[in-house]
């Protein structure tokens, strides 16, 4: 169970109250745009929130309204968890619907439809990096491309400690300072590396 409230709120990445700012905050910190927008007009509630980890982000979004964005080609590796209303993405003809019983990963263009109160939490990771951490796991080079199914069961044994360690980074980003908290952060980071490999299906 991700935490409740909202999620990394000291680390916020852009608010938006029309959707004029909102479609221009979107292009600029998250280099999506708007597929599909609601026709009204008045004060909107957007919010994302970004919190930097040593070689990834968490992220998370929340529009306060129906609407569906354009993600392009990313350099990472993109896993959502849901965290409230309705949500899905499209990878090409496929839908993975966003819940508490699934994610999605994905590694290409989508298109996700925020529902009716969805809210998510998205991990952004380099696709170099998950390399590197699979090549070390497995001690030789990985040759083979990182094929990820899209659907990332969150009942198997393994999805849990995934969520476990995510709920430790999201509670460690609001309360750990100081000294401490890169090596602290950095070892949850390589912990939820290891936790994701293990809970996804990957062409490794």
């Amino acid at each position: 169970m991700i935490v409740p409230g909202i999620p990394l709120d000291a680390y916020p990445a852009f608010r938006a109250s029309t959707l004029d700012t909102l479609e221009e905050a979107i292009r600029r910190h998250l280099g999506a745009h708007s597929v599909q927008l609601p026709v009204r007009s008045g004060e909107i509630e957007a919010r994302a929130n970004c919190f930097k980890l040593p070689n990834s982000s968490l992220w998370f979004c929340s529009y306060g309204i129906p609407l569906t964005l354009k993600f392009p080609e990313p350099d990472h590796i993109r896993v959502q968890f849901h965290h409230a209303g309705i949500g899905a993405t499209w990878i090409g003809d496929t839908l993975v619907a966003i819940n508490p019983r699934q994610g999605c990963i994905s590694t290409t263009a989508v298109e996700i439809d925020f529902g009716p109160g969805f809210e998510q939490i998205v991990w952004r990771i380099p696709k170099d990096v998950m390399v590197r951490k699979l090549a070390g796991i497995m001690d030789c080079a990985v040759t083979c491309g990182l094929d990820f199914d899209p659907v990332l069961d969150l009942a198997t044994p393994q999805a849990a400690t995934l969520r476990r360690i995510l709920d430790c980074l999201l509670h460690a980003a609001d309360t750990v300072g100081g000294e401490a908290a890169g090596v602290v952060l950095s070892e949850l980071e390589q912990a939820m590396i290891t936790a994701f490999l293990a809970a996804s299906n990957h062409g490794c």
